[in-house]
């Protein structure tokens, strides 16, 4: 029953490991529960004494208020709960969706890529996902760049897509696309997070949003990433994962296509390409991306085709010091840190950037992402 996973959601937080380790152990929610009551469940003494201060009751309220937000609560025994996301690492037990969530049962297809696409992505994207989400339901999320104009690309067409949230329901990311998220809906669309209404996002919570964006689909294509994208996060998720042949394969802008296709992602060259990910006895495949990227040296080849081929060898490019940074804020945000003999607050490094909070948490996440800084205690960061 929903209440029991709700008690859960309310004891253990959303994106637990815990939580997936107790419902594996147990059976169901409502064995986990019992295990509780009992004390049986080896969960810790803090999510025991926590389990004993919350009621049954305030999961039914709960639910009650859910019901009244027309937000629909999916858990993983409803039948809408997505197959393919019950094989990811720590599924989500709950999901809460608002819009058509009958797209749960279509065929999923995940869109990743950078927050800043040149013009040859946007201009393939567009394309491909016009043409792609005439069989597939697409999902994204409305953060800048290849996700959000993913979304644009299925309202455009008049077809219902699936965006993914780093936040409650009742929380805008990013700022600004509040008219975008209807439309989404007006179209058809859905929209779906694992956290309750009220959660703010969070550097930690776009690491769970990755598990889901990637693990919900049976494929994910990826139109532009550089070698430390965040995209890639949700991209280890993925049971098959494509890239579209590069603009230049001697940029760094798209180093991630050149390590993935290497390590064993496939290019996407028209939708016929995805076929065989779609196809019951696909064998998911595992592509390492901890390899550091390679960029081809332009004077080691007059004559690289087009299409990367996996047997071309070559070395990195030297990258300067200033191109390992992907805006100007994010060496700002860096050096600022660095230069710092202790931790800094989210707050003291705002007021040095050019932009909004949102701006600030997502160049934290990929700073973080790309072992340059660490989050400590109090909201504070520190270079690694």
């Amino acid at each position: 029953m929903k209440k029991y996973y709700l008690w859960l959601i309310l004891v253990m937080g959303a994106g637990n490991p815990i939580t997936s380790e107790l419902i594996n152990r147990f059976g169901t929610a409502e064995e986990v529960y019992r295990a509780f009551r009992n004390n049986c469940a080896a969960a810790g003494g803090d999510y025991a004494r926590k389990a004993e201060k919350t009621t049954l009751e305030e999961a039914e309220k709960l639910i009650s208020k859910l019901e009244s937000e027309n937000i629909t609560i999916i858990t993983t025994e409803d039948e809408l709960y997505p197959e393919n996301l019950k094989q990811a690492e720590n599924p989500p037990v709950v999901l809460f969706a608002k819009g058509n969530v009958t797209l749960l049962k279509n065929k999923l297809l995940t869109i990743g890529g950078t927050r800043r696409a040149t013009e040859y992505t946007i201009a393939a994207e567009t394309a491909i996902c016009e043409e792609l989400c005439r069989e597939y339901t697409l999902v994204a999320s409305l953060c800048t760049g290849c996700e959000q104009l993913a979304c644009l690309s299925a309202i455009k067409q008049s077809k219902g897509c699936i965006e993914i949230l780093p936040c409650g329901h009742n929380h805008e990311y990013p700022k600004g696309t509040q008219v975008m998220r209807q439309q989404i809906l007006m179209n058809g669309g859905c929209i779906l997070t694992e956290f309750l209404p009220e959660t703010k996002s969070s550097n930690a919570n776009y690491l769970k949003r990755a598990r889901i964006s990637g693990g919900i689909s049976k494929a994910m294509i990826i139109f532009q990433a550089a070698a430390d994208s965040g995209s890639l996060n949700a991209a280890k998720y993925s049971p098959a994962l494509f890239f579209i042949p590069p603009e230049d394969v001697f940029s760094e802008k798209y180093s991630a296509a050149v390590t993935g296709v290497r390590n064993g992602a496939k290019l996407y060259l028209s939708p016929k390409s995805l076929k065989t990910a779609f196809e019951k006895d696909y064998k998911p495949k595992n592509v390492n991306f901890d390899k550091p990227a390679k960029v081809y040296k332009k004077e080691d080849s007059d004559d690289i085709p087009p299409v990367i081929k996996e047997e071309i060898v070559a070395e990195a490019s030297p990258v300067s010091d200033n191109q390992q940074f992907e805006t100007p804020n994010h060496e700002k945000v860096f050096n600022f840190i660095s230069e710092k003999p202790e931790a800094v607050t989210f707050d003291e490094i705002y007021r040095i950037i050019d932009g909004d909070i949102a701006d600030l948490s997502e160049i934290l996440l990929d700073l973080e992402i790309a072992g340059m800084i660490r989050a400590v205690a109090g909201n504070r960061f520190e270079k690694i």
